[in-house]
């Protein structure tokens, strides 16, 4: 029974964190992890968790807490102020793939750090700074994770560059992980990153359109800033 609590305390913690995942997820999340199919069943059926779906997937799985599976968190001391349990907001969320995604690289790198929080719950890094996720790894320092499903534009990946090192300058966090799909994409933020200065962009707040603004931010003058970033290929199948 500790054995199959501690599981449930697992995966409830994961749903409440990050509101929905999959069972293969869910499965990476936990130190012994075959057989798992029987576990979420007895989930299921004793209703702790419900099986949503989405329309932005092709007949994917995915599992959410339920009130009941809330309360057996509540009642272990979790703060589940947050927690969400309707599936109605979910069904037609645009952002799943790139969540699964963020959720996939966690998982596979879930022996490295010892806490996570999500986007949505991120309250202490300004909104145009704020990553996928935070991570505390388990040298007790904060790194950062930004998935690029997409390639972005040119203003758009120097001026991360620029945030993030601005963010680590002050502090908030120790360093941050690009992380990509592709080996193209990968190749070609790290031939930038590696640029001696970066290009400053403003925004027209009328258009959205950024130009450069003449003015340069100088990585090399930032103590071992460029060891702060790491570029990461995911396969996400």
């Amino acid at each position: 029974m500790d054995i199959k609590e501690e599981k449930m305390i697992i995966i409830f913690s994961w749903l409440l964190e990050f509101r929905f995942s999959t069972p293969k997820i869910l499965s990476m999340s936990l130190e012994h992890n075959k057989n798992t199919s029987i576990f979420f069943s007895s989930l299921i059926k004793n209703e702790f968790v419900k099986v949503v779906k989405n329309v932005h997937t092709n007949k994917e799985r995915f599992f959410m807490l339920t009130k009941q599976g809330v309360d057996f968190l509540e009642v272990r001391g979790f703060d589940v102020e947050n927690a969400v349990t309707k599936k109605a907001r979910f069904e037609r969320y645009s952002m799943v793939l790139h969540d699964v995604a963020v959720q996939h690289f966690i998982a596979l790198k879930k022996d490295t750090h010892l806490e996570v929080i999500w986007d949505k719950n991120i309250i202490k890094i300004e909104r145009k700074c704020r990553p996928d996720a935070l991570m505390k790894m388990n040298n007790g320092h904060w790194v950062v994770l930004e998935y690029e499903r997409w390639r972005k534009s040119l203003a758009r990946i120097f001026t991360s560059f620029v945030n993030h090192a601005n963010q680590i300058s002050q502090e908030n966090y120790g360093g941050v992980y690009f992380v990509f799909n592709t080996k193209l994409d990968h190749d070609h933020y790290i031939s930038l990153f590696n640029y001696e200065q970066w290009p400053l962009f403003s925004k027209d707040m009328r258009t959205g359109k950024m130009t450069h603004n003449g003015k340069y931010f100088q990585p090399n003058e930032v103590e071992n800033l460029r060891d702060c970033f790491i570029f990461e290929i995911m396969g996400c199948e």
